[in-house]
């Protein structure tokens, strides 16, 4: 049996793409941009009671996430995959706007 905490929130952040290639028809890709960014993680557990209160670690997440408010060059994989090492989770989710992203998977 595998155990597992869910954990979601949103989060502002802007970001941009500085490398798009010219023929992208998305060129406004480059410019920094706002996006209400989602995320779902997923964290292993080895007990019913839990190892961590999923709301505490909402909370270390959302604090952390503070890091991607600043203009920045990341895209959703890299936030998922700096979120999946920094937690330790087995599954991160980021969504731009709750629509298109990524996920990570261990």
């Amino acid at each position: 049996m595998v155990l597992s905490i869910i954990v979601r929130f949103t989060f502002s952040g802007i970001h941009h793409w500085p490398g798009a290639p010219q023929d992208v028809e998305e060129q406004y890709l480059v410019v920094p941009h706002r996006h209400l960014f989602h995320v779902e993680a997923v964290k292993a557990v080895t007990h019913e009671e839990r190892d961590i209160e999923f709301i505490a670690l909402q909370r270390q997440m959302i604090s952390y996430c503070a890091i991607f408010a600043d203009p920045h060059a990341m895209s959703c994989e890299t936030m998922a995959v700096k979120l999946l090492e920094h937690f330790g989770l087995s599954r991160c989710r980021v969504l731009e706007d709750g629509e298109n992203g990524a996920e990570v998977t261990v």
